[in-house]
């Protein structure tokens, strides 16, 4: 029963942080982002009209409301059928999707934005760029998500040896190893690829490009580190606890990504009618 009633405190948290607090920052960011930088002195930042953005923002808002009320109808479920939580680990993941699914439309259209931006710019910033990945890497974390994986690699050959019958850690080898591929292409395009915002100042750009790259490799550790986790508890049969541990995991997954926004660091001055790059 105790573990029940921790897993619904999780799964709450979970609802309250993502689809409903973290949400509302974020619009609440773009709308002080409007109101510092209105469209009469910052027509580059807006290629649509204002109703667009009021509108997309609505929507991102209505979606996470929905959401929200998905996941407390799902609470109070299971807060009144007497289960044994053998599906709690699945409720959280198949919720965490859903609730990021409003991140994704909003991405949708922010890119729709920068394409309009591109293809509407006559000036464009200039500057140097970086050459190498590496330039925007953080060397430290690099070093740590390197020897979380190794540990990872030593990890499952030692646990493989006591011939669990449910021990398939060789699996989490090869999705952790996919996964960082998958992060090593997607910043190899940002770093090489074209400038999605033509008016983006180099050093914002150098920024953008660290604090993704920051991103995915704590992205790369938590995964990791949540493999092994995973593992442990089932080896030291402490699986009732998994439940809990995926729906920590998607709040630490969103809180990693939500560090990264920092709309308000901008040069925005670049916007301007009439600036010219440097």
């Amino acid at each position: 029963m105790h573990n029940q009633l921790l897993f619904c405190f999780a799964f709450f948290c979970q609802i309250v942080l993502i689809s409903g607090w973290m949400a509302r920052k974020s619009v609440s960011n773009m709308r002080a982002v409007q109101r510092d930088y209105p469209p009469s002195e910052y027509p580059r930042l807006y290629p649509f009209p204002p109703k667009h953005y009021e509108r997309v923002q609505r929507r991102f808002l209505t979606a996470n409301t929905v959401v929200g009320c998905i996941g407390l109808i799902i609470l109070a479920v299971l807060l009144g059928t007497p289960r044994d939580g053998a599906w709690d680990h699945a409720i959280a993941i198949w919720y965490g999707l859903l609730q990021y699914l409003p991140l994704v439309f909003w991405e949708v259209s922010r890119r729709s934005e920068l394409q309009l931006m591109r293809d509407s710019a006559t000036t464009r910033s200039a500057g140097l760029t970086p050459r190498r990945m590496l330039d925007v890497v953080p060397r430290g974390l690099l070093v740590v998500a390197g020897v979380v994986y190794l540990m990872l690699l030593a990890f499952v050959p030692y646990v493989d040896q006591f011939d669990y019958d449910w021990f398939g850690g060789y699996w989490n080898v090869a999705i952790i190893t996919a996964m960082n591929l998958g992060f090593i292409g997607a910043l190899f395009l940002q770093v090489h690829g074209k400038k999605l915002d033509p008016y983006l100042d180099p050093s914002d750009r150098q920024r953008h490009l660290t604090q993704l790259a920051r991103l995915l490799l704590l992205i790369s550790i938590a995964a990791t580190v949540f493999a092994m986790l995973s593992i442990s508890l089932k080896a030291f049969e402490f699986e009732h606890l998994k439940g809990v541990s995926h729906s920590l995991y998607f709040q630490l997954l969103a809180l990693l990504s939500f560090s990264t926004q920092q709309p308000r660091n901008l040069d925005y001055t670049v916007y301007r009618e009439g600036h010219s790059a440097a």
